[in-house]
C-alpha cells in the first residue's frame, strides 16, 4: 500500500482496520466512538459491541486505567501511560505492557476538546519483550498518518533542529524541504528564543502545552494554535518534542469582523430602539388623542341626537297639548254660553255635569304630561321594591275609573324568594298605566270582564305580565301604540301618553316591552326589568327611539 498517496483521514480510517496497533476514540461522555481490528483481536470485544459504551464500563474487569485518565486527556493534555493489556487469552500467557498514548482532538473555531484519540503499542523492553516487524510497521504507519495528516506537524529536539515535518508544513512555510533544517530558518528572530523556551520546558517537564500566538511574519502577522508534547527515544526519556498548529487567521480575522459587525449591529439596535421606544410613546399618545376625540364625538352625536329628539317631542308636544287644551276649554265656553242662554233652570245641572267631565279630561291630560316629565327628567334613585305595596298603591290610583267596581282584577306574586333592587317610582308609574288601559278599554259585554297581572322575580330579573280579555287593539295598529299621542280605539278619551310613557320608562331601567292582541279577544303586555346596580344606575340614558320620528 502506498501511504504516500493517503491523506489524514485516510490514513486515520487505515488504521482503523490495521491489527498490528491498537487504537480507540472516544467522546466527553467516554462513550466509544471508534475501536479498530486490533483492539477487537486483543480484547475479544466486537467492534458493534464496543460503540456507544463506556470505556470504563466496557473494560470494567480488567486493569485498565479509571475514568479520571481518560478525562484527563479531555482537558487538552497529551500523555502516555503504561498499564497492563486486556487480553482476552491473558489467563494462558503472562500479562503484556503497553503504553497508551493520548492525543485530545479539537473542532470548531473555538477549539474545544471533543474527542481523544488512543493509540496502543507494548512498551518497549517490559518483561523482554520487543517490538516485531509488525508493530515496527504499524508505528511506520502512525508516523505517515502524521506525515500526511491535513495540517502542519512537527518534530525537533532542545536545539529545534527539524527530525520530522509533514508536506503540510512546508506548504505552509512556503519553502522547499531541503531549506529548512532548523525552526529558526522560518521563525522570525524576535520569536526564536520564546519558542525555544517552550522546546526546552516540554523535554524538561514531559508536559505538553497548548497555546495561541500571533506571529508577525514578513508578508502579514498570522494567528497560530499551537500544540507541543513531548516525544520519548526507546529508552523513554524526553529528548524531542513534536508539534502541529493549526492558523487561525482567517478566524481571527473573521471574529474581529464579527465583533466589529455585532458592535455596529448593536449600536444601530440600541438606536433602533431607542427610536422605536419613542415611536412607541408617540403613538401611544397619539392613540389616546384620537380615543379622546372619538369619545368626545360619540358624546357630541349623541348629545346632537338628545336635542333632536327633544326638539321633535317638543314640538309635537307643543302641537298635541295646544291641540288638547284648547279642545276641553272650547267646548267648556260653548257649554258656559248655552247655560248662560238657557231658560230653563231645570237643565243647568245637566250643563254643569258636561263642564265637569271637560275639566276631567282637562286635568287628566295635565297629569299624563306631569307624569311624562317627572320620569323623563328625574334621577333614578335604587331601592329593594316591595310589590304587594306598590300594587295596592297602583289599584287605589285606578280605583275611582269607569266600571273599576265590574272588573274581576286578579293578582299573583312570585317574587319574595329574590329581592329586586330598582325604581319604585317609576315601577308605579309602569303599573299605574298598563292597569289603568286594562280597565279603560275593557269589553263591558262580556259576562266576567277579567284584569289579570302577573309578576315574578329571578337571579336575572323581574317580569310584569298583565292581561285582559277587553277590546283589544287592531292588528294594524299594535306597531303604534307606543307612539306619543297615539290612540288606537274611537272610545279612548285619554291623551295618548300612557304606552309612550310606559315604554320610555322601561327602557330608562334598561328593561324591554312586547305586546301581543287580538281584536275583540283581548291583549297581553310583558315587562321585563334587570336588577339594577349603582353602576347601571350611572348607565341609564335617555330612551333612543333610533329616529323613529312620525308626526302626528
Amino acid at each position: 500500500m502506498n501511504l504516500s498517496a493517503l491523506n489524514g483521514n485516510t490514513l486515520l480510517r487505515h488504521l482503523c482496520l490495521d491489527q498490528r496497533i491498537g487504537l480507540f476514540v472516544y467522546d466527553q461522555k467516554l462513550r466509544i466512538l471508534e475501536w479498530n481490528a486490533c483492539m477487537v483481536n486483543w480484547t475479544g470485544i466486537s467492534r458493534k459491541e464496543s460503540l456507544a459504551n463506556p470505556i470504563h464500563e466496557l473494560l470494567a474487569e480488567s486493569n485498565f486505567p479509571e475514568p479520571a485518565v481518560f478525562r484527563k486527556a479531555l482537558s487538552g493534555k497529551s500523555f502516555t501511560l503504561q498499564t497492563i493489556l486486556p487480553e482476552k487469552n491473558r489467563e494462558q500467557e503472562a500479562p503484556r505492557y503497553i503504553d497508551l498514548h493520548f492525543y485530545p482532538l479539537e473542532e470548531g473555531e473555538e477549539h474545544h476538546i471533543e474527542k481523544v484519540l488512543v493509540l496502543i503499542a507494548p512498551s518497549v523492553g517490559t518483561n523482554g519483550h520487543r517490538p516485531d516487524q509488525s508493530l515496527s510497521s504499524a508505528l511506520s504507519t502512525v508516523g505517515d498518518f502524521f506525515r500526511y495528516a491535513p495540517i502542519p506537524v512537527y518534530i525537533v529536539d532542545g536545539a529545534l533542529n527539524l527530525k520530522l515535518a509533514n508536506q503540510a508544513f512546508y506548504e505552509f512555510a512556503e519553502r522547499k524541504p531541503q531549506s529548512i533544517h532548523n525552526l529558526k530558518d522560518f521563525v522570525p528572530e524576535v520569536f526564536q528564543q520564546r519558542l525555544e523556551e517552550q522546546v526546552q520546558q516540554v523535554i524538561s517537564t514531559g508536559q505538553p502545552l497548548m497555546l495561541t500566538e500571533e506571529y508577525v511574519l514578513k508578508r502579514n502577522s498570522v494567528y497560530l494554535y499551537n500544540i507541543i508534547f513531548p516525544v520519548r527515544n526507546r529508552q523513554g526519556v524526553v529528548d524531542s518534542v513534536g508539534g502541529y498548529f493549526i492558523d487561525l487567521t482567517s478566524q481571527v480575522s473573521q471574529r474581529r469582523q464579527n465583533k466589529e459587525l455585532l458592535e455596529e449591529t448593536m449600536r444601530l439596535n440600541e438606536m433602533l430602539n431607542q427610536q422605536n421606544q419613542e415611536l412607541q410613546q408617540k403613538e401611544a399618545a397619539l392613540n389616546q388623542a384620537n380615543k379622546s376625540l372619538s369619545e368626545q364625538k360619540d358624546e357630541l352625536e349623541q348629545l346632537v341626537e338628545e336635542l333632536s329628539d327633544r326638539n321633535y317631542e317638543l314640538d309635537q308636544i307643543m302641537y298635541k297639548t295646544s291641540h288638547d287644551l284648547r279642545a276641553p276649554l272650547t267646548s267648556i265656553l260653548g257649554l258656559l254660553n248655552l247655560a248662560k242662554s238657557e231658560q230653563d233652570v231645570g237643565k243647568l245641572p245637566e250643563y254643569h255635569q258636561f263642564i265637569e267631565n271637560r275639566v276631567h279630561k282637562l286635568d287628566d291630560f295635565v297629569k299624563a304630561m306631569l307624569t311624562y316629565a317627572k320620569s323623563s327628567r328625574t334621577e333614578v334613585q335604587l331601592e329593594t321594591i316591595h310589590w304587594t305595596a306598590l300594587v295596592k298603591d297602583s289599584l287605589e290610583h285606578i280605583q275611582y275609573l269607569e266600571h273599576y267596581d265590574k272588573m274581576n282584577i286578579q293578582t299573583h306574586f312570585d317574587s319574595e324568594e329574590y329581592p329586586f333592587q330598582s325604581d319604585a317610582m317609576r315601577i308605579t308609574i309602569i303599573l299605574n298605566n298598563l292597569l289603568g288601559n286594562a280597565i279603560k278599554y275593557a269589553d263591558m259585554r262580556k259576562e266576567d270582564p277579567l284584569v289579570r297581572l302577573s309578576i315574578g322575580t329571578t337571579t336575572k330579573g323581574a317580569s310584569i305580565v298583565v292581561e285582559d280579555n277587553g277590546i283589544g287593539i287592531p292588528k294594524d295598529y299594535i306597531s303604534k301604540v307606543f307612539d306619543m299621542f297615539f290612540r288606537a280605539t274611537d272610545r279612548s278619551e285619554g291623551s295618548g301618553l300612557g304606552l309612550y310613557i310606559v315604554k320610555q320608562t322601561v327602557e330608562l331601567l334598561q328593561g324591554s316591552i312586547n305586546i301581543e292582541s287580538k281584536e275583540r279577544e283581548g291583549t297581553t303586555i310583558r315587562v321585563f326589568l334587570p336588577h339594577l346596580t349603582r353602576q347601571q344606575r350611572l348607565k341609564t340614558l335617555r330612551p333612543n327611539r333610533k329616529n323613529n320620528k312620525k308626526d302626528i
